[in-house]
């Protein structure tokens, strides 16, 4: 990835743009459920240099400023949630090739769950 986000990580921003604060609260939900520790490992896997995390960082801090009105109505804490999941599966996205089709789905299943599309991992329905 250069400094600008891919197509695939602008096109996954719009559409989770358009989530309300109860699709952001179900995106936490399942998040939680699939537990840290997966996500955590498939995380750690999906690195960018420091310029192209700096730059993925601000565009989904971008893109998620307007829904900060819709995600104060939540809990405590939803705001960073939602940088924090969606963060996740932007890198997720960008380094698919580099996860395995697990560690992508912990990533970007909670945004499924939700209606989100995401590009297939590269492995996905080969057997």
């Amino acid at each position: 990835m250069t400094t600008t986000p891919n197509a695939d990580v602008q096109a996954f921003l719009a559409s989770v743009q358009t989530l309300s604060a109860e699709q952001f609260a179900k995106v936490g939900a399942a998040a939680l459920e699939i537990g840290a520790s997966a996500r955590v490992a498939a995380r750690k896997t999906a690195k960018s240099s420091a310029a192209d995390a700096r730059a993925l960082e601000k565009a989904v801090r971008d893109a998620l400023e307007p829904a900060h009105d819709r995600l104060s109505t939540l809990e405590p804490g939803s705001i960073r949630n939602a940088v924090t999941d969606t963060l996740s599966a932007a890198r997720a996205i960008t380094h698919r090739a580099d996860l395995t089709a697990v560690q992508y789905d912990a990533l970007v299943g909670p945004f499924v769950g939700v209606g989100v599309a995401v590009p297939p991992h590269p492995n996905a329905g080969r057997r």
